[in-house]
Order: C-alpha cells, then sequence, then structure tokens
C-alpha cells in the first residue's frame, strides 16, 4: 500500500490523489513514458496486430453473416440477397467481410514474407514466426 500512497502524493492532492491511490492513473503515464522501447521499431510492426485485427473482424461478422445464411442450393442466392435488403446494416456486415477478407490475406502475406526475409523465423519448426 505504500507504493499506492506514494504516488498519490506524487501525483496532486484531494481529488486527484483520492483517484490516484485507487485508480494509478499518473503512475501509469509516467511508466509509460519512460518506457523503453528498441531503436529499430518502426510503423512496420503493426501489421501483425493489424492481421490479428482483421481476423477478430472476420470471425465476427462471420457468424453474423452464417446466422442468416441458408447453404441450400436452392436458397443460397434468396438468403444472401435478403442479407443484403432485409436484414438491417446487412450490406454493411457483408461487405465488411469480403474487404476484411481481402485486407486479412494481405497483411498475412506481408507479415510471413518480411518475416522470412528479415531472417525473424529462424529455426525450422520453431513457433517463433507465428507471434508477430
Amino acid at each position: 500500500m505504500q507504493k499506492n500512497e506514494n504516488n498519490a502524493a506524487e501525483c496532486g492532492k484531494g481529488v486527484l490523489a483520492w483517484i490516484e491511490y485507487r485508480l494509478p492513473v499518473c503512475a501509469f503515464f509516467r511508466e509509460l513514458a519512460n518506457y523503453q522501447v528498441p531503436k529499430n521499431l518502426n510503423y512496420a510492426w503493426n501489421f501483425g496486430s493489424l492481421a490479428g485485427i482483421a481476423l477478430i473482424i472476420q470471425v465476427i461478422t462471420g457468424i453474423f453473416l452464417a446466422m442468416h445464411y441458408t447453404p441450400h442450393v436452392d436458397h443460397a442466392f434468396n438468403s444472401v440477397e435478403r442479407i443484403m435488403r432485409d436484414v438491417h446494416y446487412g450490406w454493411l456486415v457483408r461487405y465488411t467481410h469480403a474487404v476484411g477478407a481481402s485486407f486479412f490475406l494481405l497483411l498475412f502475406i506481408y507479415t510471413f514474407s518480411e518475416g522470412s526475409i528479415m531472417g525473424h523465423i529462424r529455426n525450422p519448426g520453431s513457433w517463433y514466426g507465428l507471434r508477430g
């Protein structure tokens, strides 16, 4: 508890100290400002995370589309047409799913090709390169 009390005293007095004692916001931002990062850190490091976010969006939109899709040879086209016309924002979910698939594929190919070209995947069979 002593650490939280010191952080609360450093952050301010009154309401700010009360908030800092219960939720160390000032300490979080101070730690974030002093966090050391590698010198070669650039925006290309974000592509793995973006691929993960795109995959999550694909799963979510796929679940919503699967709720309204009928996988029968006679009803498949009509169910897609119903998704586009009758389901509220169904057109947006369908197009997000379609564009998200291409976006995920591009990010996935870029991330793995960069990892193999730059030598991030060191040992065959290791999971090091799959982390992003």
